[in-house]
């Protein structure tokens, strides 16, 4: 984030009925600790609907107040093209190999939160070792 400028980078697809509109997906969005904290912020003050969905309502609440040119929204996939693949990182699996889900999904979540077993600094690991991947096979 600290790189790119952006405060918001996530998984999500432009809105069909609205083409201006963008959402974001839950399982996979990154957030600078500046947006977090404007978001809290504004959120604090905002009236929520009790069973408002948390992706969409960060989302939105971080283009309001950081501007919608610093919020990056990719498609691995919409509702208009469900073929985009995704999964889950196996933390159980010895054979689990970057390359592999790299070549064979389009967006892999590492779960939040982790299995007790795993210890945090794991996520940044298959992160960037995902990331790497994803770089190698273009």
């Amino acid at each position: 984030m600290k790189h790119n400028g952006l405060a918001l980078h996530a998984a999500g697809y432009r809105v069909p009925r609205n083409p201006s509109e963008r959402s974001a997906y839950g399982n996979c969005y990154a957030l600078s600790g500046r947006a977090a904290r404007m978001a809290a912020e504004a959120l604090e003050c905002a009236a929520i609907p009790p069973l408002a969905p948390e992706d969409l309502t960060i989302c939105r609440a971080v283009m309001d107040v950081c501007g919608r040119e610093r919020v990056r929204l990719d498609e691995p996939w919409t509702p208009r093209n469900r073929a985009g693949r995704w999964s889950w990182w196996n933390w159980d699996s010895r054979t689990a190999n970057p390359e592999d889900y790299a070549r064979s999904y389009d967006v892999v979540s590492v779960g939040n939160p982790l299995p007790p077993h795993v210890p945090k600094s794991a996520r940044r690991e298959v992160m960037l070792a995902l990331c790497n991947a994803r770089l190698k096979i273009g």
